[in-house]
């Protein structure tokens, strides 16, 4: 019975795969149900009707990624330990004076340099609680700053290989370097970012001008300062446990963008993780950096890989390569329709199946020799599209549900529509500034 049930259900295996894909995604979409755990019953369900085996399912994750992940991971669990984000941020609130200005040019500075090395995710856990006290302490409405570093967070991320999970699954695939990404980046994200800084300026003028005129302003602005200086000196700080971190830390940085020991960086991300851990020690113990890795994560990238080789074997992916590679020659018509399209719907979809669905669907296109111009460029314009769409809504990354979240639980509401009147408009201007940087490479 069981044998006619499978001899059945062959010709429809491409079928099932998209309707499990669908449900999957789905999952992460309406949150009905946890997304490794919508995985882990879709993937369970494909093996009983043998669309795919165990020996497969292992050959199509990418353990280079995996590592990447788990290694940068363990270097930010243990950078979080040490307290180092926390001091560079009061050395920030010392620098601004408590001008509200200065503050919030540097607030989203230090967002946009953070989430070029961390993951968005961690850089906002650690950034909104001390932006939110330390304007609330300032007598300063927190919004401005909070919207600010959503923004900024999700450009950031775009500029580098670890920057976003979307470039580490791009990278992966192409064998790109660390380097690579700043190389062909560079320009459109600093344009992006001295246009976005000038407009949010200009916004929240009224907000966040200087108040170098008013004498009691300036006094209150002193005295908060005072006090987060002295609830930070009140914190328990290792100067050895800081001073280690920040070495390892550069040294691994280093490495990963000068490619020192010419090795493929998952390998250079996880020793680094290791050599973290050797460093740290004496200082917090191995199993509290591993309760805090984001384990529920790695599964995600796991039962992706698993999903979309899925989709892969049974062919579900032609069609999609076919309209492609059937009504576009050119890398430059090519880019424009894929950073577009991925960008405008990563405002409201999980932009990292997206990108790992697009990967496979790209790659014989590119292979095939038929597209003209500079084909590298049709992956920078995928993690363009990506890692910028996710501002355009709250729901468009993990940073921003996690500012959202993070500032509500602290008595500052910011509604899906206040942000996608700002996000949105946001978005599809750095997308035209990157079609501008596009026309010119691709």
């Amino acid at each position: 019975m069981l044998y006619d049930l499978l001899s059945a259900i062959a010709p429809f295996q491409n079928i099932i795969a998209i309707v499990f894909f669908v449900f999957v995604v789905g999952a992460m979409i309406f949150e009905f149900m946890d997304k490794v755990l919508a995985m882990s019953i879709s993937i369970c369900i494909m093996m009983i009707l043998q669309i795919v085996n165990p020996t497969e399912l292992v050959e199509m994750i990418d353990f280079n990624t995996i590592f990447l992940l788990l290694g940068m991971m363990i270097v930010v669990e243990i950078t979080k330990e040490s307290r180092l984000l926390s001091w560079m941020n009061i050395k920030i609130v010392q620098t601004t004076k408590g001008d509200p200005l200065i503050l919030f040019i540097l607030f989203t500075l230090t967002t946009f340099t953070l989430s070029t090395f961390l993951s968005n995710a961690t850089t906002m856990m650690v950034l909104v609680p001390l932006t939110i006290g330390i304007t609330k302490g300032m007598g300063l409405d927190p919004k401005p700053y909070l919207l600010s570093e959503i923004v900024f967070s999700d450009i950031g991320g775009a500029l580098t290989l670890i920057g976003d999970p979307t470039n580490i699954l791009i990278g992966s695939a192409n064998n790109f370097s660390f380097s690579d990404f700043i190389q062909n980046l560079w320009i459109p994200i600093f344009s992006i970012s001295l246009v976005m800084l000038c407009l949010l300026i200009w916004k929240y003028w009224s907000r966040v001008k200087p108040i170098h005129k008013s004498i009691s302003k300036l006094f209150i602005n002193s005295l908060s300062l005072r006090k987060i200086e002295e609830e930070f000196n009140h914190q328990k700080i290792d100067k050895t446990f800081l001073i280690s971190t920040s070495i390892t830390l550069t040294f691994v940085i280093l490495a990963l963008i000068f490619d020192i020991f010419n090795l493929p960086l998952a390998y250079i991300a996880f020793f680094g993780g290791v050599a973290m851990l050797l460093v740290a020690r004496k200082f917090t113990h191995p199993h509290v950096v591993f309760n805090k890795i984001d384990w529920h994560m790695l599964l995600f990238f796991v039962g992706l890989f698993i999903h979309i080789g899925i989709l892969e074997k049974v062919g579900a992916l032609h069609p999609i390569t076919n309209i492609l590679s059937g009504n576009f020659t050119s890398a430059f018509e090519l880019s424009m329709i894929i950073m577009w399209v991925v960008g405008l719907l990563s405002g409201f979809v999980e932009n990292i199946p997206l990108v790992a669905m697009m990967i496979p669907v790209l790659q014989p296109i590119l292979e095939s020799g038929t597209i003209t111009g500079n084909t590298e460029m049709v992956w920078y314009a995928l993690s363009l599209g990506a890692c910028l769409g996710g501002n355009g809504s709250l729901i468009g990354s993990s940073a921003n549900m996690i500012v959202a979240q993070t500032a509500e639980k602290m008595g500052v509401k910011i509604t899906f529509w206040e942000y996608f009147k700002l996000g949105y408009p946001i978005t599809v201007l750095s997308l035209f500034i990157s079609s501008l940087y596009l026309y010119f490479v691709a």
